[in-house]
């Protein structure tokens, strides 16, 4: 039999240390997985954590004060065991649609993957930070030597996969 590995790769923002988060992915996955009718679950999962690079303390499950930055927004929940099926309306898909379009023209330009001009700059610096360390030339987390975001959130991805 083949083994089955599931990669996970969490989004920006701080996480909950990684053991915590790879548990929640790992019952989440499951969930999904039963509900597609696949109910053995019968994988390993590898989580690709890199919320450690750019912040020097994980979000903290056993924070109640929603101002403190350690707080937990999110935190796993088990889902409705009734499927629900979604499907947006007209006019949520046309403002997705021009949302979409909107972005790429100012993050992305012909023969260039993404555009830093002095808008896109400013956006990203104030409202996706790990975004703009990832992109940012300068030292993070534990000061080695030309080891940047980038580089060391690259180097994670290796060392999973």
């Amino acid at each position: 039999m083949k083994k089955k590995i599931i990669v996970g790769v969490h989004g920006l923002g701080n996480k909950p240390p990684r053991k915590t988060l790879r548990r929640w992915w790992k019952l989440s996955t499951c969930e999904g997985l039963s509900q597609i009718g696949h109910p053995k679950h019968f994988f390993k999962l590898e989580l690709v954590y890199w919320a450690h690079f750019m912040h020097s303390e994980p979000l903290n499950v056993k924070i109640k004060d929603k101002s403190n930055p350690l707080y937990v927004e999110y935190p796993y929940v088990r889902g409705r065991k009734k499927k629900v099926q979604f499907s947006p309306s007209k006019l949520k898909k046309i403002r997705a649609h021009l949302a979409e379009k909107m972005l790429d023209a100012i993050f992305l330009k012909e023969h260039k993957f993404v555009s830093f001009d002095w808008f896109s700059d400013f956006i990203i610096r104030k409202k996706f930070q790990d975004l703009a360390l990832y992109f940012d030339k300068s030292n993070v987390a534990d000061n080695k030597p030309g080891l940047y975001a980038k580089r060391k959130i690259g180097e994670e991805l290796a060392s999973t996969l």
